[in-house]
């Protein structure tokens, strides 16, 4: 592997520098299992969703990711979409799925009625932003990839004609259904859509990203909405990425194979026949399907100011680990540590 050749520095270029994966023994199985596969394979490249394809039109960022596995995230100076480049096929992802994905994750898969009302809890801001900005009383509203279907849950208050999850972990299904009653089925974009129904709403939190081919899912999802129907997406924002880790290294995955701000998702969006309604950078996202390709607003300066984003976290990770390793600094951390697990613990017991 090339030394040095992220932008943000040597940590994002050696194998093994993240730490998230080194939690538990199960993760680093996991991740021993996945570098096995990858060895076996060979990443194609890829050009960027705008059309470009040029290398000399590529930074990269990162030869890895925050599980230390060997893929190499760079951005696109023609409009700032961040990407993995070269990537491999969707065979290795869908082995990765269905065989090695939660163990990596997650350590174990776990099925409790107490990590599914974990669950519902984490859901309350997605809840919260979708109940104040869209009346679902007396919708019909699909959620793509539900799981267990804690989301939805967290919307039975809310009125709606109906509420529709799809997942394809069988197991994830049989539970959700046993702690929510709802009606969740097997499948994603294509079952959904042959089953011929359409919503109001269609539900996409933390599913997009994850899309390897977003002009065909997005064509799909068309036919899932009915008349003045509304498509909201989340995605772990770019410029939102201290929400979600206090190590922008972590903020890239390898099941991440676009990364997204709202004006390059905007930019996707928009070749794909969707207007933007409403959206912020976290990214919380509402979109109207207008059935015609629409011309995409490619900026150069999104790539720049993407770039001096992700440096100054990056620059603000450094000084805070610096200060952590005094003497003053490890005080600090062990307090707010303590504060922290007391917190959890204190949650756990309201659940028992």
């Amino acid at each position: 592997m090339k030394s040095n050749s992220s932008i943000l520095g040597p940590r994002y270029d050696v194998l093994g520098a993240s730490y998230a994966v080194m939690q538990q023994d199960a993760k680093s199985e996991a991740r021993s299992a996945i570098l096995k596969l990858l060895e076996k394979s060979n990443p194609e490249p890829t050009s960027c969703l705008c059309g470009e394809d040029s290398e000399s039109q590529t930074e990269v960022l990162a030869e890895i990711d925050r599980w230390g596995l060997p893929v190499k995230n760079v951005i696109c100076k023609t409009c700032g979409l961040v990407r993995i480049h070269p990537r491999y096929e969707h065979s290795v992802y869908e082995h990765i799925y269905i065989n090695i994905y939660w163990k990596l994750v997650h350590g174990a898969k776990e099925l409790t009625e107490k990590r599914f009302l974990f669950s519902v809890k984490r859901a309350k801001p997605f809840a919260d932003h979708l109940t104040n900005n869209f009346e679902l009383a007396g919708k019909k509203v699909l959620e793509i990839g539900a799981s267990y279907g804690a989301g939805l849950y967290r919307l039975k208050d809310s009125n709606c004609e109906k509420l529709v999850g799809y997942d394809y972990d069988k197991e994830f299904l049989d539970k959700g259904r046993e702690y929510t009653a709802l009606d969740l089925r097997y499948g994603g974009v294509d079952e959904a859509v042959h089953d011929e129904e359409q919503y109001d709403l269609v539900i996409l939190r933390h599913v997009f990203e994850h899309f390897l081919d977003p002009a065909r899912e997005l064509s799909s999802l068309s036919k899932l909405l009915g008349k003045d129907g509304m498509l909201f997406i989340e995605v772990p924002g770019v410029y939102n990425m201290t929400y979600w880790y206090d190590d922008p290294l972590h903020y890239f995955d390898f099941f991440h194979p676009y990364s997204y701000t709202l004006g390059t998702l905007k930019n996707e969006m928009m070749k794909n026949g969707y207007v933007l309604h409403k959206g912020n950078e976290h990214v919380y996202s509402f979109w109207k399907y207008k059935g015609e390709m629409l011309g995409s607003d490619t900026n150069a300066v999104e790539a720049e100011r993407i770039q001096k984003y992700i440096n100054k976290v990056e620059r603000k990770r450094a000084r805070r680990e610096k200060f952590q390793s005094t003497f003053l600094g490890k005080v600090i951390f062990k307090i707010i540590y303590t504060i922290e697990v007391t917190k959890k613990r204190l949650f756990s017991k309201t659940q028992n």
